[in-house]
């Protein structure tokens, strides 16, 4: 586990919303933190943490799916925050 990854995960995972449940998370292989929200029936996020801050994403929510990255040292990036809030809080939750 790569520990600077450790911590920016930790950090953001600390900054996120309060109506966000915590994610299942993991260590891959090569040392980066690993969370994963999956709500099945093709609502799903995984979030990569990277020791660079670097924060990989990808989900999908019924038949769109989306991925990006952005860079965070302190924090949520916005971009990932609202892709979670997507996954989580889309119409196909009810």
């Amino acid at each position: 586990m790569d520990p600077k990854a450790c911590a920016y995960a930790l950090i953001m995972l600390l900054q996120l919303p309060r109506d966000i449940p915590l994610p299942e998370i993991a260590v891959d292989s090569d040392g980066d933190i690993a969370l994963e929200w999956d709500y099945k029936r093709r609502r799903v996020i995984s979030v990569r943490v990277t020791g660079e801050g670097t924060v990989y994403y990808a989900g999908m929510v019924g038949p769109a799916s989306f991925r990006g990255r952005k860079v965070s040292y302190d924090g949520v990036p916005e971009a990932v925050e609202h892709a979670i809030e997507r996954v989580i809080f889309s119409s196909a939750s009810r």
